[in-house]
């Protein structure tokens, strides 16, 4: 199931995924606090992208990892061949932030801007890939608590390695003190990119 908030004759296309145990309606509600924009939400079957964290062996999140960044790979080449890469934002919360984080790593292109908010890539160290492309300058912020219970700071850190390698202008923020939230900063950030 996906749900859409806002103009369909929108240029651009915000694809927004939510987290462990959200709903594609929680994280429309960012919208409120946005440009007037064509907002896409698709929603994880059981309320979950994948089974267990995303640190844990690939395979022991599978068929569920591949089938849910199947279908993100597909929503986002369904909007680049209508709207352009350049017009296409993505943002997640959580779960949904490390799924994005995962699906423009292994699809780059010129996108207008990705928020993984409290999110990084998919894998223990060990299995982390060696992601190859070329973001060409896409605005990425990517960004979380100090002590978040769920992300730790390491893999938030080498999301921003990766994403900068991968040639993205990365934002890196470091909220002190704990939590496990989409924080103001980070709404404003995407409403500035939009606007």
């Amino acid at each position: 199931m996906i749900l859409t908030r806002g103009p369909q004759e929108s240029k651009k296309v915000l694809v927004l995924l939510h987290g462990r145990g959200g709903t594609a309606e929680d994280i429309l509600s960012l919208t409120q606090h946005l440009p007037e924009v064509f907002a896409v939400a698709p929603q994880a079957p059981g309320r979950q992208w994948y089974p267990h964290s995303f640190l844990r062996s690939k395979q022991e999140n599978e068929p569920q990892l591949s089938e849910s960044l199947n279908a993100v790979h597909d929503l986002l080449n369904q909007y680049v061949s209508s709207h352009g890469a350049q017009n296409v934002f993505v943002a997640g919360f959580s779960q949904g932030a490390c799924l994005a984080a995962q699906a423009i790593a292994t699809l780059p292109a010129r996108y207008g801007g990705v928020g993984i908010f409290s999110g990084g890539v998919i894998g223990p160290n060990e299995e982390l890939a060696v992601y190859e492309g070329d973001l060409q300058k896409t605005p990425v912020y990517i960004g979380g608590s100090e002590r978040d219970p769920f992300i730790p700071l390491h893999r938030i850190q080498t999301t921003a390695k990766i994403y900068s390698e991968l040639n993205a202008d990365v934002t890196f923020a470091v909220y002190p003190g704990g939590g496990h939230s989409v924080l103001q900063q980070e709404v404003d950030w995407l409403r500035q990119l939009l606007a």
